[in-house]
């Protein structure tokens, strides 16, 4: 691998990987013989540019990047073995990087499209109950926003935005194309703060923000129907005073009370109050 300067605006990282994978299967002692033994041999390719049209203001920025995983052969019913090359994931992301205003400003946007090929399967033609076969994918495509600001003094805002659709490519008809237990597809957070800049009120510093969580499969079938985690927007907020030698903090989370649900369908805490004291040496 390499960092290229190919001018003062434009730079490239590239590089490439060989893996060499090596099983020496399930040996028999009593027979001396082994079974699902293989080896893998595959590349993996990157490459990465950054253009500066504002040199440290403005950049646009793309990837292409490579990665794998290496399949171990699997017992048919038969009693046979069927090998497998590796699955292959390719991704390629572009975006757009700005720091403005100063600093008062910084913000990332991307796209980014990654497809896995040669993913196993189970062999859904009638009569090939049991075997596996080697010719599925799975699309992961969407985009990521991040703003940072801080307008005038004092006054800071985070806030992000993400979606993500991912789903399966030639593995069952009955479920390619729909999205499943991935986490939600649409995701946002916000936060903005105040920290008083007057003498008078110095110290004293607001809070208040959220997540916005968007439905979330469970699973999802044509035949079956969907089975999913409902989306939910959870508020927090936050009153702080801080002197040089001590921190006072309080914290409401989960302002309005909303009855959500995490992962595993566990249902996530109520308004919950909290309070914290921090002494500095």
């Amino acid at each position: 691998s390499d960092v290229l300067n190919i001018t003062d605006d434009l730079l490239a990282i590239a590089s490439i990987r060989l893996d060499y994978f090596v099983n020496n299967g399930n040996k028999n002692i009593n027979q001396d013989t082994a079974t699902c033994k293989y080896k893998q041999t595959a590349f993996s390719p990157n490459l990465g540019l950054v253009y500066q049209l504002l040199p440290n203001r403005l950049s646009l920025c793309g990837n292409y990047m490579n990665s794998l995983s290496n399949n171990a052969p699997a017992r048919r019913p038969d009693g046979s073995f069927s090998t497998f090359k590796p699955s292959q994931a390719n991704q390629w992301e572009a975006g757009v990087k700005a720091d403005l205003f100063g600093g008062k400003l910084s913000s990332t946007v991307s796209y980014y499209h990654i497809k896995v090929d040669n993913m196993i399967h189970n062999d859904l033609t009638p009569g090939k109950q049991g075997f596996q076969v080697q010719d599925g994918g799975q699309m992961s495509k969407g985009v990521e926003v991040e703003v940072i600001a801080n307008p005038f003094a004092g006054f800071n805002v985070i806030a992000g935005y993400a979606y993500n659709d991912i789903y399966t490519v030639n593995t069952d008809p009955d479920v390619d194309g729909l999205h499943q237990w991935t986490g939600p597809a649409a995701t946002a957070n916000l936060w903005l703060s105040y920290h008083f800049p007057q003498p008078a009120l110095k110290g004293i510093g607001l809070g208040i923000g959220g997540n916005y969580n968007g439905k979330a499969y469970i699973q999802q079938s044509r035949s079956m129907g969907e089975f999913y985690i409902p989306e939910y927007t959870a508020m927090n907020a936050a009153v702080s005073y801080e002197r040089s030698f001590y921190r006072i903090g309080l914290k409401l989370d989960n302002l309005t009370n909303e009855v959500y649900w995490g992962s595993y369908v566990s249902q996530m805490m109520p308004r919950r109050f909290s309070a914290t004291v921090a002494v500095k040496f």
